[in-house]
């Protein structure tokens, strides 16, 4: 059914391609194939996430990590703008489960991956945080644009579990935002300096922002409240930061909201800070019914 008064344009197929080994590539609990992709500044397209392909994933053209290292596998990979050509693709991980969960690409081609990681061995180089602090942790890693070298990469996490959803990068630094369930995450002149539910049995978001090289913690807090909270999606624009995820705290931090109160369960929020994390909330306000609400994407027009 379609309005007849107006003429009907089916738009063709441009590309589409398979990218995957014999095993499962993505999550089994979120049955995702791939869960990040970006556009270089040539028109190359890269795509990050998960693989359990122990040697079939394809890793071509002198990939950093050639073979598969533990239990489940990031993987980043390149192909030409028609889809035609997979240009370069490596694995990332060692002896633990290793995920990527999102990617940036640099005005000059460096490419930024984030996820989460149980390796205690994971790959680092010049880090800020050279040591895994907990069960699961955060990581960034940087590569060249043609996925065979590591430039930087970094551990960010607490006691507890801690994992990165999404990756900013823009002239001033790289900006990482997720949840954790740590009382101990590096924190660096925060917004939020503890989190929401201080016995650490819940979730809370936070936002983390590092210099080029990973070597330094510029800001980073933690934002929620006393029950569950996570960061999935964040954008960059001049002076703020933009996030969006979803919350189960009756007393998420709020400015001028739209929705004051939470409508159910979990609600999706939005929030914009300052230009660094700790620089102060503009705004925030709940978005949800009385129902189950997720955040999983933000875009600036």
């Amino acid at each position: 059914a379609y309005d007849k008064t107006k003429e009907l344009v089916i738009d063709p197929l441009l590309a589409s391609t398979y990218l995957g080994g014999t095993d499962i590539e993505g999550s089994s609990l979120d049955t995702v194939f791939a869960m990040s992709i970006a556009v270089a500044p040539n028109g190359d397209i890269y795509v990050a996430g998960f693989t359990d392909s122990a040697g079939t994933f394809p890793t071509v053209f002198g990939p950093f990590q050639a073979s598969f290292g533990g239990v489940r596998d990031a993987f980043i990979s390149r192909f030409d703008r028609g889809l035609t050509n997979l240009v370069a693709s490596t694995y990332l991980g060692v002896s633990g489960t290793d995920a990527a969960t999102s990617l940036a690409i640099d005005g000059a081609g460096n490419v930024y991956v984030t996820g989460y990681t149980s390796s205690p061995n994971f790959p680092m180089l010049t880090p800020f945080q050279a040591i895994r602090g907990g069960g699961i942790d955060a990581f960034v890693a940087k590569l060249s644009s043609n996925l065979s070298n590591l430039s930087a990469s970094t551990y960010l996490g607490g006691a507890n579990d801690d994992h990165a959803y999404t990756v900013v990068v823009d002239s001033t630094g790289v900006y990482l935002a997720g949840d954790t369930a740590s009382t101990n995450f590096p924190i660096s002149a925060p917004l939020q300096a503890a989190n929401g539910d201080v016995s650490g049995t819940t979730t809370d978001g936070f936002i983390s922002k590092l210099n080029l090289d990973l070597a330094g913690l510029t800001s980073s807090t933690y934002f929620g409240g006393s029950g569950n909270d996570r960061i999935n999606a964040m954008a960059v624009r001049g002076a703020n930061i933009y996030v969006a995820g979803d919350t189960a705290s009756a007393d998420l931090p709020l400015v001028n909201p739209m929705q004051n109160a939470i409508g159910g369960g979990t609600d999706a929020f939005i929030a914009q800070l300052g230009n660094t994390p700790g620089a102060g909330l503009l705004a925030s306000t709940y978005l949800g019914g009385t129902g189950n609400e997720h955040a999983y994407a933000l875009a600036m027009n």
